[in-house]
């Protein structure tokens, strides 16, 4: 698992709420992983256990989250930016698992861009 840099999980400042803001840490997507993803993704043809897909479908999230919903390129770079660092880290640790895919099984069930 790749970890985030300092510069990554330093706090920035919210110019527009005047207020701080943080990076989501990766214990931040569990409460945003829908079970109904795991569904989407064996609809999709995916051949993960639920174990597996969850690991890949948090980090996902943990990759684009705050790029794709949150508008917040600070931390992960634009939406083509965080989706080739996912992907990067994709074939590093699942090198036969497709990265479209998985954002497929996310997409298809709550919109997210």
């Amino acid at each position: 698992m790749q970890l985030p840099t300092k510069k990554q999980i330093a706090l920035t400042e919210d110019l527009f709420a005047g207020k701080f803001i943080e990076p989501m840490s990766y214990k931040d997507t569990k409460k945003l992983f829908d079970p109904v993803f795991f569904q989407e993704y064996k609809h999709l043809g995916g051949k993960l256990s639920k174990e597996e897909y969850t690991v890949i479908a948090r980090m996902f999230l943990w990759f684009t989250y705050d790029t794709f919903v949150s508008g917040l390129w600070l931390f992960h770079g634009d939406s083509k930016e965080a989706m080739r660092k996912f992907a990067r880290w994709l074939v590093t640790y699942h090198p036969t698992e497709n990265p479209e895919t998985i954002f497929k099984s996310v997409d298809n069930v709550h919109a997210y861009t």
